[in-house]
This record gives structure tokens, C-alpha cells and sequence, in this order.
């Protein structure tokens, strides 16, 4: 795996779809379909964001905290789980008692 020479979000290349290469035709003596680094992301398979797509993503990270479920600690899942796990103890001692 690549190292990659820069810090910060990145993002799939477009130009390889992550590859980290591109088919290159060539002519003359070496003719034919040949695999080469990409130009883009250098082999990498990722890119740094540009600008526009850091606010894109700082924008639609905003709206998902905005208009999404707001996010629940372990603690709150521990106490989810349990609830259902009760309840469902509590109907199965229900039905065996019914039966």
C-alpha cells in the first residue's frame, strides 16, 4: 500500500477510480496497452479534497447534524440494549406462562 505524501481529507480519485493506475496506449517500439502511475493522485489511488469540495463536504455535514438523529453514546446503546433484552425476556416468560 502507498503511503500517502500529504495530511488532511482525501478522496477517491476520479481520474483511475482509486487504482492508483491508468491504461496508457503507446506507439513505436513499445507498442501496445500499458499500465502507468496515475498523474492525478501519483499512484496513490487518493487525492487531497480541493477547496470546493472541502465546503461541499463541510456543508453537507452540517445538514446531516442539522436535520439527523442526533448521535447516541455507548452508554445510551448499553441502556437500548438491555431495555430490549428485558422485553423480550418479559414476553417469552409471558407466553410460556400462557401456554
Amino acid at each position: 500500500m502507498a503511503i500517502r505524501d500529504y495530511d488532511g481529507p482525501s478522496v477517491e480519485c476520479d481520474h483511475c477510480a482509486g487504482h492508483g493506475w491508468v491504461q496508457v496506449r503507446r506507439f513505436g517500439i513499445i507498442s501496445g496497452v500499458h499500465e502507468e502511475d496515475c498523474p492525478i493522485c501519483c499512484g496513490h489511488g487518493w487525492r487531497p479534497m480541493t477547496d470546493d469540495e472541502l465546503a461541499d463536504a463541510a456543508e453537507a455535514q452540517e445538514q446531516e447534524r442539522i436535520h439527523g438523529e442526533p448521535p447516541v453514546s455507548v452508554q445510551e446503546q448499553y441502556q437500548c440494549a438491555t431495555l430490549a433484552k428485558l422485553e423480550h425476556q418479559a414476553r417469552a416468560i409471558r407466553k410460556g406462562a400462557s401456554a
